[in-house]
C-alpha cells in the first residue's frame, strides 16, 4: 500500500492517536515531494516566463488542492503560499 492510501484509510479507533498518526506520515509525503526535483522542462518554462516579466518582477507562488475552486467557495493557496519571487527556486 502506498504512504498516501496509508494515511487516508487509517482504521485506528483512538482519534487522537489516529490523528498524530496521520500528522507523521502526511509530514513524511510533504518531505517527499520537497526533495523530489522539478521536471527540467518545467523549470526551463518557468524561467523563461519570469525572464518575461523583467528583471525586477516579483511573483507569488502558491500551493493547489484539489477541489480548491468550487462554485460556491474558493480556497485557493490555503496551504501555503510565497510571495515576492524572483527565481524558480
Amino acid at each position: 500500500m502506498d504512504l498516501i492510501s496509508e494515511v487516508l484509510s487509517s482504521k485506528m479507533k483512538n482519534n487522537t492517536a489516529k490523528h498524530e498518526n496521520a500528522k507523521k506520515k502526511l509530514e513524511i509525503i510533504r518531505n517527499k515531494i520537497m526533495e523530489t526535483p522539478l521536471n527540467p522542462k518545467v523549470v526551463s518554462n518557468l524561467d523563461a516566463f519570469l525572464k518575461t516579466l523583467g528583471q525586477d518582477a516579483e511573483v507569488a507562488v502558491r500551493s493547489i488542492g484539489t477541489a480548491e475552486d468550487l462554485a460556491s467557495q474558493s480556497f485557493a493557496g490555503q496551504f501555503d503560499t510565497f510571495l515576492y519571487e524572483k527565481t524558480p527556486d
